[in-house]
């Protein structure tokens, strides 16, 4: 009783609600620990390399929370249809709450812990699947196909973490995934920052470039497979690192034909375009890493926190105002967090190029928990209550 009870509240409703609350907070918690380990305040309970947690959970644990939030409520809205809420959003929540032990010197129990996470990305595809496979939702399934490659690649870093095989490194796989989200972001940006801008400033009237566009998604895919070749060919690093330099400059193109000038007023739309802008930051420095030009883990944090961490920081402070019926205007508190998390990339990419790797390390790792700190204590309550208008959400 208590049970259907608990899933008729509002945060069952909608994927956004309880997946950015708890993404968010499990943030916080896994840069508190991952800080605290590095800097020996604790030592390790994890299995295996602390920083093979670090960058899973950051991935698999923080960042796919987040696009589960977003991609199931997106998909509502393409779809007109009400896809996952109640039983089976509690049920995929639920099994990825429980795959975040997995990294625990639990025996059996850290196995059966990566199976539940292993399941919440399965039956996340299996539930986005029916509704974008309809007909009429033709231009919708690139969403799906990246997902179904982010479900592949969550399976062969775990088989590697945990049985490794074929001497292969999982962080490369890891590495792999985060270039799955980042595929993500280039495809939704594609659609929202240049529609969230017309919405918003008069006679925008943007026109897509639609060529542009296609080299873009064509080159996106290239570059993953090029990445995944590397792995087993290195000797073709050079072809990677043009493939991603020259994405980072078509990407940068793009960025410039939306006229991210314009967002400067609104701080809920311009956090979203400087997301865009270390994506594109991302590429042209992982193109340099591959000449032998740049450091690899500065290059990755430009995606990491960068690209992602932005983006998903402007996304969750955004849809979560737009999907409740409130305003979509970003507070003070939050727009301080916008510039914040702008500093903590520069602190976590060039801090480290001039030998300053503990300063970088805590002040990018005080700021992002700080800033989604704040987040979950200011929009708890959005999150977990009705709409005020009355509305379903």
């Amino acid at each position: 009783m208590n049970l259907t009870m608990n899933l008729s509240q509002p945060i069952w409703f909608t994927a956004f609600r309880s997946f950015f609350l708890f993404g968010s907070l499990y943030s916080v918690v896994i840069v508190l620990i991952w800080l605290l380990v590095l800097f020996e305040f604790i030592s390790s309970p994890f299995l295996g390399n602390a920083i093979h947690w670090h960058a899973y959970e950051m991935i698999f644990g923080f960042s796919r929370a987040i696009v589960y939030g977003f991609i199931f409520t997106a998909a509502q809205n393409w779809t007109a249809k009400s896809i996952v809420k109640g039983n089976a959003l509690f049920a995929l929540f639920l099994f990825w709450f429980l795959g975040r032990f997995a990294f625990l010197d639990i025996g059996i129990f850290s196995y059966l812990s990566y199976g539940f996470d292993v399941a919440a990305s399965v039956y996340s595809f299996i539930l986005l699947a029916g509704p974008l496979w309809m007909i009429g939702q033709e231009h919708n399934r690139k969403i799906l196909y990246i997902h179904f490659i982010m479900v592949l690649l969550h399976i062969l870093t775990g088989l590697l973490l945990f049985n490794p095989f074929l001497d292969l490194d999982p962080m490369d796989f890891i590495h792999l995934s985060l270039f799955s989200i980042v595929l993500y972001i280039i495809t939704i940006s594609g659609r929202v920052l240049p529609f969230f801008t017309g919405v918003v400033v008069p006679g925008y009237g943007l026109v897509k470039k639609e060529s542009l566009e296609e080299i873009i998604m064509h080159t996106s895919w290239l570059f993953l497979l090029t990445e995944l070749l590397i792995i087993f060919l290195p000797e073709q690093r050079l072809l990677a690192g043009s493939i991603s330099l020259f994405l980072g400059i078509a990407n940068f193109i793009r960025f410039l034909f939306w006229k991210p000038w314009v967002s400067i007023r609104f701080p809920i739309l311009w956090i979203l375009y400087s997301g865009y802008f270390w994506l594109c930051i991302g590429f042209m420095t992982n193109g340099f890493f591959h000449f032998g030009m740049f450091p690899v883990s500065s290059s990755f944090h430009f995606f990491g926190i960068g690209a992602i961490g932005i983006f998903i920081y402007g996304m969750i402070t955004r849809v979560s105002l737009g999907h409740t019926g409130r305003k979509i205007v970003a507070s003070k508190p939050i727009v301080v967090c916008y510039f914040l998390i702008n500093i903590a990339v520069l602190l976590r990419t060039i801090l480290p190029i001039f030998n300053k790797y503990s300063l970088s390390y805590t002040l990018s790792g005080s700021i992002w928990i700080l800033v989604f700190s704040i987040f979950v204590i200011l929009y708890a309550k959005i999150l977990i209550t009705k709409r005020p208008d009355g509305k379903p959400s």
